[in-house]
């Protein structure tokens, strides 16, 4: 609706996008939206994933019509993302997956303990149409890990 709300954190927090990662900038085949968002506060940062699919830096579908090909490479671009601003696919603490079709749930559980998604987190898997005919997958999630206070990184 155009209206911007602040919200008032304890301490300062910075926001910005996430790189692209593996899959290239959307922009750069037409369509206009961020990969994710990364948070920082003080002790922690929160990264914040868009819908990310199986898809290649020129924004074409890989590997149209094979389940596990498309569920490994959406699983690969995610973590793509997730470790441009350090985390990665254990750092998650929750997930929804797009199916299209329900039969794909057991080879999506699969692919994702392969990818390093703990089983322990919560995950709404949902069968839905994607925005592309040609997927069969798609998936957001939010992950996080704290900061080491400055005194000890090195």
């Amino acid at each position: 609706n155009g209206v911007s709300k602040t919200i008032n954190l304890p301490h300062e927090a910075t926001v910005e996008a996430m790189n692209s990662g593996p899959m290239g900038e959307a922009r750069a085949y037409g369509s206009f939206f961020a990969r994710g968002a990364l948070v920082r506060e003080r002790s922690q940062k929160l990264g914040f994933l868009s819908g990310t699919a199986s898809i290649d830096r020129q924004g074409r579908i890989v590997a149209p019509g094979d389940a596990k090909g498309q569920l490994r490479c959406m699983l690969a671009n995610a973590a793509g993302v997730l470790a441009q601003a350090g985390l990665g696919l254990a750092d998650a603490a929750s997930v929804t997956a797009y199916l299209k079709q329900a039969r794909l749930l057991p080879e999506f559980r699969r692919a994702a303990q392969a990818a390093g998604l703990p089983a322990s987190i919560p995950t709404a898997i949902l069968v839905a149409d994607i925005c592309r005919p040609e997927w069969l997958c798609e998936i957001e999630l939010v992950a996080g890990s704290p900061i080491a206070p400055a005194h000890s990184r090195r």
